[in-house]
């Protein structure tokens, strides 16, 4: 039964996204959907907005980085350069990175 949760639940989650992608990059009417406000700001042009929010998928992520983003939130890490992330804890009096190289994610979501 769990499985079944979890798989209906991934299959809403990606419904939504595909949704959300139709109206957003194609101007697919979707009557429950409200834009965000975020999205409105790229453009007061509704074809220029839509060009613009088609840009953002328009290149893949250097796998680098796609490797930090998932480490940072999947282990809850400060992602940026040394320098902010020295900041960043000694804001919040604990540690925002990894400790261990077991600690990071590699591409395919494997830990290292």
């Amino acid at each position: 039964m769990l499985s079944q949760l979890t798989s209906l639940r991934e299959e809403r989650d990606f419904i939504a996204k595909e949704l959300s992608y139709a109206a957003n990059a194609t101007g697919k009417k979707i009557e429950w959907l409200t834009p965000h406000g975020e999205y409105l700001a790229l453009s007061s042009d509704e074809s220029k907005r839509l060009a613009a929010y088609r840009g953002l998928f328009a290149t893949d992520l250097d796998a680098e980085l796609l490797r930090e983003i998932r480490t940072s939130t999947h282990g809850g890490y400060a992602i940026g350069d040394s320098r902010f992330k020295e900041e960043i804890e000694s804001a919040l009096k604990r540690r925002v990175t990894p400790r261990f190289s077991r600690d990071l994610i590699v591409p395919g979501g494997q830990a290292e």
